[in-house]
């Protein structure tokens, strides 16, 4: 033993290191002094959370059905058209996941400098903004694609942020008792 006398080994037993400060021994916390039962605000927060999640799931989910659609597919191509092209298809599903891998960065940088709530309001506008600009889609519209594309690009960024600060939010709200 280095610069301790001696190791007390009673609970209430008092020792003093090298430099002269006291310490005293207190109980050692076992397995049955914590309490893994979850509070209602835990569960609140948890919920919160799992909601952005479901959000990008649905959004990714939901699409697959959408490009296999006629009303769809007329307005992205041609009316008459029968299926839409498969780099239109490459191009519209995975550019929600490159929205949202930006978002997420960006979403990090924000919560730590405006802080978390302000990026969750932030991420589900950001989102909100997206959906619009995918929704003004008009049929025979030169460019459909390029307003879809783009308006998936902001809504994954959105989404991205939004998932990051309900995270962050989430696990530093919730108590650890």
């Amino acid at each position: 033993m280095s610069e301790r006398a001696r190791i007390p080994q009673t609970p209430g037993e008092t020792t003093i290191d090298a430099d002269g400060t006291s310490r005293q021994v207190k109980k050692a916390m076992e397995p049955s002094d914590l309490d893994f039962s979850p509070s209602p605000q835990s569960i609140l927060f948890t919920s919160f959370a799992s909601l952005s999640g479901l959000l990008l799931g649905y959004e990714y989910g939901s699409v697959n059905g959408i490009v296999r659609s006629r009303a769809f597919i007329n307005i992205v191509e041609s009316p008459g058209t029968v299926a839409l092209r498969d780099d239109y298809i490459s191009l519209i599903l995975p550019i929600l996941f490159c929205g949202a891998l930006l978002g997420s960065i960006a979403g990090g940088y924000g919560a730590e400098s405006f802080g978390r709530r302000q990026t969750i309001i932030a991420g589900s506008g950001i989102y909100s903004v997206g959906v619009i600009v995918q929704m003004m889609v008009g049929v025979g519209s030169s460019d459909a694609l390029g307003s879809i594309v783009a308006g998936r690009f902001i809504a994954g960024c959105g989404m991205g942020s939004l998932t990051t600060g309900t995270i962050l939010y989430m696990t530093e709200s919730v108590s650890n008792q």
